[in-house]
């Protein structure tokens, strides 16, 4: 308001000053003090000017600086609001995402977990009732002495002397140590590989005197050398297509 009323001030005054000027009489305009009052209005008058200009120059830099302010102030909150809403998005999707993962990998274990929970509960773990292992593809053979069931069926040759194998498998109910065998063939065998991960003292090996026998002698170090849940699996190969023909019992006596 104040502003406002000096800018009429310095516009008016300069008027209304020369219309005085045009109405005293020539007496008055020859006095000291109306020459002096003339100099010091003058002065005044370019005074006040000078004062609504600096006022005035004030006021547009203040206003120049107020809208500075609130249009970086508009940009910035554009820019956030807009900056938020994409993150908000790309974390949204890559959140649902890991969501769908997780619900996936949960449903995964759970069914898992089932399956493991048959397997343990299943006859050929438990020792039950002792199933027949089959090889897709490949016709299976077995034999049996007590709770000690074998299995065979053919497996690749590491031998280039002896291009014909049969792996054996031994299974069982109850845990056995020491476990001693003995395997017939159909054909004379050269190799008696053991294939267990695990230390035992004893032999794997084809006997001297009938090269058709197989003789497994083992005992554990503390331990069962047959489990249910762990068999023994021997490969045996030959020169010659052979069969497993028998399986018998072995004396095995820990020197």
């Amino acid at each position: 308001m104040f502003d406002q009323m000096l800018a009429v001030a310095v516009v008016l005054l300069p008027t209304l000053f020369a219309v005085v000027l045009e109405l005293v009489n020539k007496e008055i305009k020859e006095s000291g003090y109306w020459r002096v009052g003339v100099m010091a209005f003058g002065l005044s008058l370019s005074a006040l000017t000078a004062y609504q200009m600096v006022r005035a120059t004030k006021t547009a830099n203040a206003d120049r600086n107020s809208a500075i302010v609130e249009t970086s102030q508009r940009v910035s909150a554009t820019v956030s609001e807009s900056v938020t809403k994409a993150v908000t998005e790309q974390y949204a999707g890559m959140i649902a995402d890991q969501k769908n993962q997780i619900r996936e990998l949960h449903g995964q274990l759970t069914a898992q977990g089932k399956d493991v929970s048959a397997i343990k509960s299943s006859d050929f773990v438990t020792g039950r009732k002792p199933i027949k292992v089959e090889v897709a593809g490949a016709q299976a053979s077995r034999n049996q002495v007590g709770s000690i069931v074998m299995t065979t069926s053919p497996v690749k040759s590491i031998h280039p002397e002896a291009t014909y194998c049969r792996k054996l498998i031994f299974t069982s109910q109850f845990p056995a140590n020491p476990l001693g065998l003995d395997v017939y063939f159909s054909a004379p065998i050269k190799y008696v590989d053991s294939m267990v991960a695990f230390v035992y003292k004893g032999f794997l090996r084809v006997n001297q005197n009938d090269s058709k026998r197989a003789e497994i002698a083992m005992i554990g170090f503390g331990e069962d050398v047959l489990k249910p849940e762990r068999p023994i699996v021997v490969n045996v190969c030959s020169d010659n297509v052979f069969e497993p023909v028998k399986l018998e019992r072995r004396n095995v006596v820990e020197n």
